[in-house]
This record gives C-alpha cells, structure tokens and sequence, in this order.
C-alpha cells in the first residue's frame, strides 16, 4: 500500500516537470520575432551578383584601379598637338648658316651659308637648293646625294644661325643691333629685347622703316605712349623680317 502511494507521488511529479518544460518552450517560441518572407525575399534580391574573372568588366563597373590607370594615361599626340596650337616647322632662308655634321667623315662636315640664290655648296655633291626648305627635309635630300660617294651615310642639318628672319633696333635703346625673329614681336618686344630705352629716348617719334616689294622704305609712325598704357585703339606693329625699329 506503501509503495503504491509512492509510485503515484512519482508519476505526479514527472508530469508536472513536461508540463512546465513545454510551457517553457512554447513562451520561448512566441517571444522570438518572425522574419516575412516577403522580406527575405526582397533582401536577396536586392544582393549584386559578384562577376567571375573570366567575365568582362562594362564600363559601369571598372573598377577603382583600372580608373586611375585610364586617367593617367596621356591623350595621343594628335590631340596634344591641337590643343598647343604647334606652328610650322622652320623653313630655311638665305643667309642663314646650316650646320652639316657627317658621322667620321670630318671632311664632310660643315657649316655653310644660304648664299642669295638659296643654294648651299658641298663637297662631292656641289650646289644644292636650301632656301625654303626645313631642315629635315634638307637631312634627307642630302642623305640621299652622299650615299652616291660613302656607304650608308648619317648626317644631321641643324639652321645654327638665323639670319634671314631678323630685325634692326636703331637708335636710344641700352643695345641697338640685329636681332632674331623666330616669333610674333612686336615693336614693343623688339625694344624690350634691345634691353629698354635710353633716359632721352623721343618716344613721340618712334617709327618702323619696313621694305617694300618695289625695294622703297615705308616709314610706319608707332604710338608708344598710348600702347604702352593700353589706350582703346593703339595697337602695336607686328615686325616683318628686315624691318627696323627707330628710336631717336
């Protein structure tokens, strides 16, 4: 009787012990949050692929590096010479002095002045036209002419003096001589380049004596004062080669 009265206290409190773990567990469970899968499913959709290596890079995903690379590298020459406004190459004149260096051939090598016709004399190849040409367009002509008399032939043509392009400053300035023009100048530069004028310069009475196609002078009256002070309607005088600048 004993014994009946303990098992039946057992089997009670086993009971009431699952009782109160399912209990335990099913509060658990309603008080963890409950994700949509609505949700979810817009979250994963929203994640980007990830692109192999073997699949090309569109230009809305080059990556940072290949960027920098793009933006370092330099625009072709075509473009960079465009946007500098590059001039024409120099074109020989008479009485500039070319330089003609032949490689071991000493005897070859020279300097030389545009006589007036234009032509330059050279040994084995004689006279030869230099006037209106450039000077690497001179190099290959004379290239072609030596290699007649010595066997693969390297030479360069450099224009070491020019004198066909240049102007005269005369008069009240610090250093009146011949000057080169290898540029736009103006009056104003020409006496900058003669080192400014002299302390009883007359510059109410400056004048450019230019040459005319009939070999007369044509005297050009010029404005210093007011070019100087930028005044609306002075304008400076764009030289020409053999022009000359007159300071009294």
């Amino acid at each position: 009787m004993r014994n009946r009265h303990r098992l039946t206290a057992f089997i009670s409190i086993v009971l009431t012990a699952g009782f109160c773990g399912v209990a335990a567990a099913q509060q658990s469970a309603s008080a963890a949050p409950v994700q949509p899968v609505s949700q979810s499913v817009s979250q994963a959709q929203t994640i980007p692929p990830v692109p192999s290596a073997s699949q090309p890079i569109t230009d809305g995903q080059s990556s940072e590096g290949q960027a920098g690379s793009q933006a370092s590298d330099p625009p072709p020459m075509a473009d960079i010479a465009s946007s500098t406004g590059t001039s024409s190459p120099y074109r020989i004149g008479v009485d500039d002095i070319i330089t003609i260096s032949v490689w071991h051939e000493p005897d070859l090598s020279r300097n030389v002045p545009v006589r007036p016709d234009g032509k330059i004399s050279l040994p084995l190849i004689g006279d030869v036209q230099a006037a209106g040409k450039t000077a690497m367009g001179l190099q290959a002509e004379l290239k072609t002419d030596l290699a007649k008399f010595v066997k693969d032939p390297e030479l360069t043509v450099i224009v070491s003096d020019i004198r066909s392009r240049r102007i005269n400053v005369i008069g009240q300035v610090n250093r009146p001589g011949a000057y080169s023009l290898t540029q736009s100048m103006g009056v104003v530069d020409a006496i900058a380049a003669a080192s400014g004028l002299r302390d009883f310069a007359k510059t109410n009475d400056i004048y450019v004596l230019r040459e005319t196609a009939d070999g007369k002078r044509l005297r050009i009256a010029f404005d210093y004062r007011n070019v100087i002070k930028g005044k609306k309607g002075a304008q400076d005088i764009m030289l020409q080669p053999r022009d000359t600048v007159v300071i009294p």
